[in-house]
């Protein structure tokens, strides 16, 4: 410890350095040895996971520090503490190389956090890549650190997330931490997303260990200890149960044909089937059986601890009758018409699985878009509507063909996708594949959607979406692969998207929107491989300022859209196919006879775009490890293109137009960051590769 006086427990001056440990603390490092550690390494670093020996050694009679020599072998490794922790107080010391590195360290808490160790000392702002940054998940409110050489102190703060029913935390039970670097408060009771990064080692579980990690120069370390908060939860049972605790659904198996359902496909089966959920929902619950057979049906509404099971062969087919989609009983939605084929309001534990198909069967023959004075008339029910749910899994079912948009969840909380197949292209207008809105705690994964209309599609009409993780997931789509927006009125709020592959998506591929205010932050997209795509990467803070809400009039000021993460993403950015195009029959679409490219197909294939408007900046946007190829073809009079500002139109990219630049085009931005972003064409373009107007610490560097 420090020759000075040192701190107490209780000592309420700003400064922590050598605070002594309370009695009762858990001392995990007092200088003498590393009792309380075992060696760690993450698999995508050492795959052999052969480290078996601590790779640390004590240096200065009170700290220690990584040996990054071993056995003759430069090596890197993690410590872990041998024991788990859930609530806690901790107390840590370090100091910064002064070999002119920058440390390039870390402290992992929770299941998923790491608090980043790094000199950001010279730096007049924080970001996502500096001291005290949360990693890929939040910008410390001040830039609190020290210089190379100087002891420094970390004083954080740690609740655990409370685990629902998907595994995901609850609203009410987020993990929340708050730190304190040098005892300048940086992250006040700020609330976590429990979702997974791709360096994320641990269960996503209450308690885990602390992980210290050393990645590149040596950083010193010691006073380390924790005090277990009286709240913790440890000693008591959740109030929220593991998905593998909860109570499970009654075995009884009711089969819909034991209520008169045919299955020929001519007869109406709706009154069987509604007869079959209501019996199967007043008797507590069960699984109602759809054995294989045509069943046609016009609006059923599903209900509390049903799960809806459809055998292989089994073909829930839509009414190509519109009177058989009844709106009495069901909400008026904020936005498009009640009509749905499935339905429910306000029910918990539903699920829709099997390996059955239900299939709309919207076609523009029987549910025409009648367009007039710039809006959609006339019937066309949605497949899916479901309202104010939690508590929702959709498994292995094939969805087909609705005459507006697919799945559409508003205000749900709770929500799995696993294993589902979309199948909407080239079937009518606006046909959505998922589109969430205003939901919190989900999960899609290993899905595979071809949608006419955006695929994967965040919106939020009223209430923010948050806490999404997409993951394993195949998209195409006409329109957009994923996208935020258009509608966004309360925003967008920690969302991950990872190892996901992106194809055949002539308007763009990646699309973040937010133009009715709200928020749009903490994003993160990795390992995304893109095919055939236009526009690759649209990320767009615009002020259209639309309401959702019937009776509000009052247009809401503009959002904020800041703290995004893209990562290890290759991608292949293409001119449309004419033919291709086409193939969307219901839009009267003739192939272009042009020999040359035209205006409109390079606007659709045109560069990564991120833009505010003026006085409204898109800030800390963090590429990392980015490949794109571009078709290229951009002439000296595209090279001179003034851009609209277009800040209260309806936000697609290829509405502004041939950009100026063919790889990448930043405009009212601030903290934009290329680190290893490669940017090629394939042909001759005449434009410059990169665009900046009005953009303030853009940085470019390689790894």
């Amino acid at each position: 410890m420090p020759a000075s006086t040192p701190a107490t427990a209780n000592d309420s001056s700003e400064s922590t350095l050598g605070l002594v440990p309370p009695d009762g603390a858990v001392i995990l490092f007092d200088g003498s040895n590393f009792d309380a550690w075992k060696p760690f390494s993450w698999q995508w670093i050492n795959p052999n996971d052969d480290q078996k020996e601590i790779q640390w050694k004590l240096v200065d009679g009170e700290a220690m520090q990584i040996a990054f020599e071993f056995n003759g072998a430069r090596r890197k490794q993690f410590l872990c503490t041998k024991e788990k922790f859930r609530d806690y107080r901790l107390h840590l010391e370090f100091q910064l190389p002064d070999d002119g590195g920058n440390g390039n360290s870390g402290i992992f808490f929770g299941p998923l956090y790491e608090l980043q160790i790094l000199d950001s000392s010279r730096k007049t702002t924080a970001g996502l890549g500096d001291c005290g940054a949360i990693y890929q998940l939040r910008v410390p409110d001040a830039n609190a650190g020290l210089g190379p050489g100087e002891w420094q102190t970390v004083d954080l703060e740690y609740q655990a997330a409370e685990i629902g029913r998907n595994g995901f935390m609850t609203e009410k039970g987020a993990a929340r931490v708050t730190v304190r670097l040098n005892g300048e408060l940086i992250h006040d009771d700020v609330r976590l997303s429990l979702r997974r990064n791709k360096y994320a080692a641990f269960p996503e579980e209450p308690a885990s260990p602390i992980v210290l990690q050393e990645h590149g120069s040596p950083v010193k370390f010691r006073n380390i200890w924790l005090v277990r908060n009286s709240t913790s939860k440890e000693t008591r049972t959740d109030s929220m149960k593991s998905a593998d605790s909860v109570e499970p659904l009654s075995d009884k198996v009711i089969n819909i044909k034991n209520f008169g359902a045919v299955g020929d496909g001519v007869a109406m089966e709706t009154k069987a089937i509604q007869d079959a959920i209501d019996a199967c929902h007043a008797g507590g619950g069960g699984v109602v059986r759809v054995p294989a057979g045509d069943f046609q049906i016009g609006t059923i509404e599903l209900k509390s601890n049903v799960r809806l099971s459809l055998d292989h062969g089994a073909n829930l087919l839509g009414s190509t009758n519109k009177a058989d989609y009844r709106t009495e009983g069901i909400d008026e939605p904020r936005e498009g018409g009640p009509h749905c084929l499935i339905y429910a309001n306000g029910a918990d534990n539903v699920a829709i699985e099997g390996l059955g198909v239900i299939d709309g069967r919207g076609t523009p023959e029987h549910f025409p878009r009648n367009r007039s004075g710039g809006r959609n008339q006339g019937l066309r029910p949605r497949l899916l509507r479901m309202v104010n749910c939690d508590g929702l899994t959709f498994s292995g079912v094939t969805w087909k063909r609705p005459a507006f948009w697919g799945l559409h969840l508003i205000d749900c909380k709770n929500i799995h996708f696993n294993a589902v197949t979309v199948r909407f292209r080239n079937n009518n207008f606006n046909n959505d594949g998922l589109d969430l809105d205003g939901c919190e705690d989900v999960l899609i994964e290993n899905c595979d959607i071809d949608s006419g209309d955006d695929a994967i599609c965040l919106k939020s009409s009223k209430n923010p979406c948050r806490n999404i993780v997409v993951r394993g997931c195949k998209v195409s789509s006409n329109t957009a692969a994923l996208k935020f927006g258009t509608s966004s009125r309360g925003g967008f709020v920690d969302v991950e998207v990872t190892n996901c592959y992106f194809y055949n998506s002539p308007m763009g591929a990646i699309k973040l929107q937010l133009v009715d205010g709200g928020r749009l932050e903490n994003v993160s997209l990795s390992r995304i491989v893109m095919n055939n795509v236009g526009c690759p990467i649209f990320i767009r803070l615009g002020d259209r300022g639309k309401t959702f809400i019937r009776g509000d009039a009052g247009k809401p000021p503009v959002g904020t859209l800041r703290n995004i993460r893209i990562s290890d993403v290759t991608a292949e950015v293409t001119i449309e196919d004419r033919e291709e195009a086409t193939r969307a029959a219901y839009k009267n679409i003739t192939a272009e006879d042009s020999t040359e490219i035209t205006d409109r197909e390079k606007s659709k294939a045109g560069p990564i775009m991120i833009t505010g408007i003026p006085g409204h900046y898109v800030e800390n946007v963090r590429l990392e490890n980015v490949k794109i190829s571009f078709p290229g073809h951009g002439s000296t009079e595209d090279a001179k293109r003034e851009v609209p500002e277009d800040i209260d139109r309806y936000p697609e990219q290829f509405f502004f137009g041939v950009l100026p630049s063919w790889g990448a085009y930043l405009r009212h931005a601030k903290n934009i960051e290329f680190v290893n972003v490669e940017l090629e064409t394939r042909a001759a373009d005449a434009r410059k590769e990169i665009h900046l107007e009005d953009v303030e610490g853009f940085i470019q560097r390689g790894e």
